[in-house]
């Protein structure tokens, strides 16, 4: 079901829907009320199964963070500037075995970033990233070096 089509049949604006979507507004209950009835579950149900940080993420979005972190050009948006920076270490061993990025001098600096980072952003979320940077990583090598 579309963005569009579930804020009509719950009686809500679309851009409400979309600001409670990206944690940018809090639910009231009755809006939980309204969206459960949509959806035909109960409020109960929506509240058990909370999105992943994946699910938060377009494929867009993904997309935009694994190119700043195989070529650090920023994303515009701040959020997914901020994303691509921190997560880049984790990314550092494929970049450098690649030859896209200098070699790390520190290697104990990208295991307690990789750690701080895991508490951070869930797996889930790393791994949409993750998958992203590697099918995307071929088209960045120069020419004739495609594994």
């Amino acid at each position: 079901m579309s963005q569009s089509a579930l804020a009509a049949k719950a009686g809500l604006a679309r851009p409400n829907l979309i600001a409670l979507e990206l944690g940018r507004r809090d639910c009231t209950l009755a809006t939980l009320a309204k969206l459960a009835k949509a959806l035909d579950l109960t409020p109960g149900t929506l509240l058990d199964k909370a999105p992943s940080s994946a699910a938060r993420l377009d494929r867009h979005e993904r997309d935009a963070v694994a190119r700043a972190i195989l070529t650090g050009a920023p994303p515009r948006s701040a959020r997914l500037r901020k994303m691509a920076e921190d997560l880049a270490p984790l990314f550092l061993p494929s970049l450098e075995a690649a030859g896209l990025k200098p070699v790390s001098e520190n290697a104990g600096f990208v295991r307690r970033r990789k750690h701080r980072l895991e508490a951070h952003y869930s797996r889930e979320l790393v791994k949409a990233i993750a998958e992203r940077v590697h099918r995307l990583l071929p088209s960045f090598l120069p020419k004739g070096e495609v594994q």
